[in-house]
């Protein structure tokens, strides 16, 4: 098991340092997906951005709303980059497994694309549900690992050997039944594909040379499942791009 204080603190001062990549990184400033979560915020008076990043998803969500939208994240040079980038956020450095905010304090909760980074999903979806209102909304979107246990180990450690801060990408019953646990009806799921430029997505996160030699190898020599699962490219030798799959989802208070 993860050292959890000792990773917390590694997560942290690896994304400082890439907050200005992260700011302007395509995947994370832009993409259907992003769309989809700000219109399904619309009507929000108080939403929570955990693990913001550079704050494009707390900003796309203010834009859709006259309300207020604070934004937080476990390292405080993101929250600065956020801040910087979107001044009418409110931001905060907080971990997402211990949220500094009262009971009852949300009508939406949104989380983008850091999940895999958590140690304890499950704790966090706690914090998530105790922070919501009675009308609270949750939403959603992660990597998602296949249910094939090859295919789910070839993912999680592609993951791994690019950023030694990813954790695990869950399935998707992993994260529905765990969010249904807190309470929440999901009423929109789907799954979506992204397509990830290989050189790009590797710079991002400084993946060492010894580390990038074997993401190499493993996507040159993927089973033919995984070649066409993530739409591996491979021009003369050289990864080109893949895709990963996202789980997108809506989810409301049963008490609703």
């Amino acid at each position: 098991m993860e050292n959890r204080p000792a990773h917390k603190k590694q997560t942290a001062n690896a994304f400082g340092n890439r907050a200005k990549s992260y700011l302007s990184s395509k995947i994370h400033r832009e993409g259907d997906d992003l769309d989809i979560l700000a219109d399904w915020s619309r009507g929000s008076q108080l939403a929570l951005d955990i693990a913001t990043g550079a704050g494009h998803t707390a900003n796309a969500i203010l834009q859709k709303n006259s309300s207020r939208v604070i934004a937080i994240d476990i390292s405080p040079k993101m929250t600065q980059t956020a801040l910087s980038a979107y001044p009418s956020l409110e931001v905060a450095v907080s971990d997402a497994e211990s949220l500094p905010f009262y009971d009852d304090s949300f009508d939406t909760v949104v989380c983008r694309i850091a999940a895999h980074h958590f140690p304890n999903p499950r704790l966090f979806l706690e914090e998530v549900s105790r922070v919501s209102n009675s009308t609270g909304v949750f939403l959603f979107e992660d990597n998602v690992a296949p249910d094939t246990p090859f295919l789910n180990t070839f993912l999680n450690t592609v993951e791994k050997l690019r950023d030694p801060t990813h954790i695990q990408s869950h399935t998707v019953d992993q994260w529905t039944n765990w969010i249904e646990e807190q309470g929440f009806n999901i009423e929109y799921a789907t799954i979506m594909k992204k397509d990830i430029p290989y050189v790009p997505w590797t710079t991002q996160s400084n993946t060492s040379k010894n580390n990038l030699t074997k993401l190499n190898e493993l996507f040159i020599n993927a089973p033919p499942e995984a070649k066409t699962l993530f739409d591996i490219k491979i021009t003369n030798g050289s990864v080109e791009s893949f895709s990963n799959l996202k789980l997108l989802l809506k989810a409301t208070r049963l008490n609703q």
